[in-house]
């Protein structure tokens, strides 16, 4: 799974059935945002593992916090049904407003399976 970015159309594609890691990163330093992801309307967000960590620079007394929050996925399956929808990361603040996102196309591959046949008429050798 990778994503590919056209005239800022960005484009994750998939082959159907196969796993891709999937991350939605948000980094704030006035607190640590909360992120959601969707496909199209559907929230995938309880399905992701969050990690969040801290950092700290500057001088004592003069501490910058940096919050850096994840959630990811390493076997994110985009099914067949969800090519063409967007793939959105959205990251808020602590007043709850939408401060960024992101979307992606998604798009997935079908996976061609060989099919076998049995010709009746045929003796089997």
């Amino acid at each position: 799974m990778f994503l590919r970015s056209f005239y800022s159309v960005a484009r994750l594609v998939s082959a159907d059935g196969q796993p891709g890691t999937l991350r939605c990163v948000a980094v704030a330093v006035a607190s640590a945002p909360r992120l959601e992801v969707f496909v199209g309307r559907r929230s995938v967000t309880r399905a992701q593992r969050a990690m969040q960590t801290v950092s700290t620079a500057g001088q004592r007394g003069m501490r910058l916090l940096r919050y850096r929050v994840e959630l990811v996925r390493h076997d994110f399956r985009p099914r067949v049904v969800d090519a063409g929808r967007q793939l959105t990361c959205r990251a808020y603040l602590q007043d709850d407003h939408a401060a960024n996102s992101t979307t992606a196309k998604l798009i997935v591959r079908r996976t061609l399976w060989p099919i076998y046949t049995h010709d009746a008429t045929q003796p089997n050798s």
